[in-house]
């Protein structure tokens, strides 16, 4: 039996190394760029979704570790896409996609958006070449 605070998974060590080495602050911000190349990816999709399944569950939270990424998931009983070139073009943005069965018998996409929003460099790496600063 693992005692407390000890994992059986080698994964599970490697993460809890990085999250201790994580500032308690990390100050992000958005990627323009990037950000509106989301949105419009989120926006037509959620499009195609709702066209054939207007019931359809979405949910957007930030992603990842540092919460620079953007998730995107719907639920809905069936996912239906009639032209799979804009489908395809919806998704260029995305950095992962998954389609799964859920148990309640519906069917979930999630996409996850990596690069949404930079993490701030901190003030000393900006101003470390002002004059009078040490």
């Amino acid at each position: 039996m693992p005692k407390k605070n000890e994992s059986l998974d080698p994964v599970d060590e490697i993460l809890r190394e990085y999250e201790s080495k994580m500032p308690e602050t990390v100050y992000l911000v958005k990627n323009k760029v990037r950000y509106e190349a989301i949105v419009k990816s989120i926006k037509t999709i959620k499009k195609f979704v709702k066209a054939v399944s207007p019931d359809a569950k979405t949910k957007i939270k930030p992603g990842g570790m540092n919460k620079s990424s953007i998730y995107f998931k719907v639920i809905t009983d069936e996912i239906i896409f009639k032209n799979v070139g804009d489908f395809c073009a919806a998704i260029q943005a995305a950095s992962n996609i998954e389609f799964y069965p859920r148990e309640d018998g519906n069917i979930a996409m999630s996409i996850l958006y990596n690069g949404a929003y930079d993490i701030a460099p901190a003030y000393e790496e900006i101003h470390k070449n002002d004059i009078g600063t040490t």
